[in-house]
């Protein structure tokens, strides 16, 4: 029993400064370190958002010049597609309308 209130009183000591008040001055210095520590993570959140952001550009151009890209493939594979028919059928019909002035002349 006598060792649990030495160990009482010897803690009860050692607690008593703990309910010391803080002064004007520290509370500035506290002040002062969090205002700093804030200012430092908002400009390191700042930087990181700013990163990403071009990150996030970069990927959209990318993108949108792949898309460009295809784009223009199939307009030609449709100009293609549509256009070589068209030129063989001038061609033959010109072979007909050199054949058909042979035949006049013959006639």
């Amino acid at each position: 029993m006598k060792t649990i209130l030495i160990l009482l009183i010897f803690f009860s000591i050692i607690a008593l400064p703990a309910f010391g008040e803080l002064t004007e001055a520290d509370l500035n210095e506290i002040r002062l370190i969090v205002k700093d520590e804030v200012k430092s993570k908002i400009t390191a959140s700042e930087k990181r958002m700013k990163e990403h952001i071009n990150t996030q550009i970069e990927s959209v151009d990318k993108r949108l010049s792949l898309v460009t890209t295809l784009i223009i493939g199939l307009i030609a594979l449709i100009v293609l597609a549509v256009g070589i028919p068209q030129i063989l059928m001038a061609l033959r019909s010109r072979k007909d309308d050199t054949l058909q002035k042979q035949i006049e002349t013959l006639n």
